[in-house]
């Protein structure tokens, strides 16, 4: 048994999830700027819906961006407590990798991605894989305009995490070779991020500190 807690608090939808290879308990909810409101009251009911207590977990995942800086740092500072806490290990996971795997596995190439501020995504191009998407590219930041573009060259699917009004420009600004991914496939679940660390873990990863290690833009 290998029960891990997963947190993402990297964009406006937040998630958190207790994982052993399948779901145990998971919570998704918006929270635009309110990360730190929440973020301990679903931690404590996740684990209550999943019938687990702090000291059977056995490592936090935590979504370590890109994404916003506020929402990015409550979930570091917290997923670091805890693992200190507990005396367990920290697992840092890609935000775009998680938010790429919610489409399952697809056969077309994939563009993930998710409002940093200002107007501005941090996207990268995944491209399908037998274990996963695997990011093709650099993590680039660009205007919703330039995300569209590079999707439709690209003729991916956009995975887009953010507000349904930047959602909706989205859908007018693609041209018919990109699709829009709908919105409960568009956010980073924490159930992924759990998977993902899994993966990490089992092939030999080694958790690591992560107060210096987030990623908030490109």
């Amino acid at each position: 048994m290998a029960i891990i807690l997963a947190l993402d608090t990297s964009g406006h939808t937040a998630s958190v999830a207790v994982y052993d290879r399948k779901i145990l308990g998971e919570i998704t909810y918006a929270a635009g700027r309110r990360h730190s409101q929440h973020l301990l009251r679903t931690i404590e009911s996740v684990q209550d819906l999943a019938g687990v207590k702090k000291t059977d977990l056995r490592a936090v995942a935590v979504a370590a961006g890109p994404g916003s800086y506020s929402g990015l740092r409550v979930g570091a500072t917290t997923a670091m407590g805890l693992g200190l806490g507990l005396g367990i290990g920290v697992v840092q996971v890609p935000t775009l990798e998680a938010i790429a795997r919610s489409l399952g596995p697809v056969a077309q190439p994939m563009r993930p991605a998710i409002l940093v501020g200002r107007g501005h995504f941090a996207s990268a191009s995944f491209s399908p894989a037998r274990h996963g998407p695997s990011q093709a590219g650099d993590i680039s930041n660009k205007s919703l305009e330039e995300i569209c573009q590079l999707a439709s060259d690209e003729h991916a699917v956009l995975i887009l995490d953010g507000e349904p009004s930047l959602r909706a420009q989205a859908a007018e600004l693609l041209s018919g070779s990109a699709v829009l991914a709908s919105a409960p496939l568009s956010c980073s679940r924490a159930s992924l991020v759990a998977e993902i660390a899994t993966d990490l873990l089992a092939a030999g990863a080694t958790p690591l500190a992560i107060t210096d290690q987030l990623v908030y833009a490109s």
